[in-house]
């Protein structure tokens, strides 16, 4: 069995999301006696459990979630590990600085997968103005914001959307990494199946 492990910064949202998309590929092509996943954070922050937003945009694609206590990287799950996808090149460029005998089996997932399109990290779309700009009038805050590309934490329309959009992004980027990984390891699929996106 090959082992395929995610990774972001806190192991909250986007590297147990690709988990349980990858592992809702591979039970569907059958493939979950050929490929493991699992995932892990850099850091792991007080939160200790993804968020519901998370998790109802994968519900909407009938993804299951697992039961998920974030972890820390360490050099067991490197070491267990056949390839290692971050979410980022700032996280593949950390990840191989601070564990120079794993590098060669470190990615992105973006340039992995080869779909051109970023893995946004939620946290840095939705937060508020720091100080001085937070004693702006709401007038002034607001077209400020959307020119930033940055949504107001009470905006729930436009949070939603930002998973939402986020949970897309990763299963196409999940598949793909899926094809090649397979194809790397040998592992035969059915392209027909591994050819389509969650619905």
């Amino acid at each position: 069995m090959k082992n395929l492990l995610f990774l972001c910064r806190a192991n909250i949202d986007r590297s147990p999301a690709a988990e349980a998309i990858a592992r809702y590929y591979l039970r569907s092509a059958d493939m979950d006696s050929e490929i493991n996943v699992c995932s892990a954070g850099i850091e792991i922050p007080p939160i200790t459990e993804m968020r519901g937003l998370m998790q109802g945009e994968l519900a909407k694609r009938r993804i299951q979630v697992r039961k998920h206590t974030p972890r820390q990287i360490n050099e067991s799950l490197l070491d267990n590990s056949d390839l290692v996808l971050c979410m980022n090149q700032l996280q593949m460029f950390q990840l191989s600085e601070r564990y120079r005998d794993y590098a060669g089996k470190i990615n992105s997932l973006e340039e992995y997968s080869g779909y051109n399109e970023e893995i946004i990290n939620p946290e840095r779309v939705i937060r508020e103005f720091s100080f001085p700009l937070s004693l702006l009038p709401g007038i002034i805050k607001r077209p400020l914001r959307r020119s930033q590309g940055l949504l107001h934490p009470t905006d729930l329309k436009g949070i939603k959307e930002v998973y939402g959009k986020l949970v897309d992004v990763l299963c196409l980027h999940v598949l793909k990494s899926l094809r090649r990984f397979s194809d790397e390891q040998h592992i035969r699929y059915s392209s027909s199946y591994l050819g389509n996106k969650v619905k």
